[in-house]
């Protein structure tokens, strides 16, 4: 419903985007268990700034392709805002050894993202 609803929108509310990835690694949790820990500390007024919607799950969709996810080596994704206008999300490395890729990914775990004036 998420995907639909923001599919005509250049730019999303910070707040929504973290409702609908909250849902994306529920559903993922319930797959891995305790191989996925995702932590998420987003400040009330950086809440309200914008941002193109699905940033947040391709990002953490991302971390979760190229990464081994077991409870011997758990995936730890963070999700922070250290200022109303920053977004920072990062996750450990535990890559995949063997892994077909089209090599056009990510390459950091590390990403901060500036906000758009709502």
């Amino acid at each position: 419903r998420y995907v639909l609803q923001s599919k005509n929108h250049d730019l999303i509310p910070l707040n929504n985007e973290i409702e609908f990835i909250r849902s994306y690694i529920y559903l993922n949790q319930v797959r891995v268990g305790i191989a996925l820990n995702v932590s998420i500390d987003v400040n009330n007024e950086a809440g309200q700034s914008c941002l193109p919607p699905l940033t947040l799950q391709i990002l953490v969709e991302n971390a979760m392709k190229h990464n081994v996810m077991n409870e011997e080596n758990p995936l730890y994704i963070t999700i922070e805002t250290p200022d109303r206008h920053t977004l920072v999300v990062k996750n450990n490395l535990n890559p995949k050894q063997s892994f077909s890729s089209t090599q056009t990914g990510l390459i950091s775990s590390f990403h901060i993202l500036t906000f758009y004036k709502p």
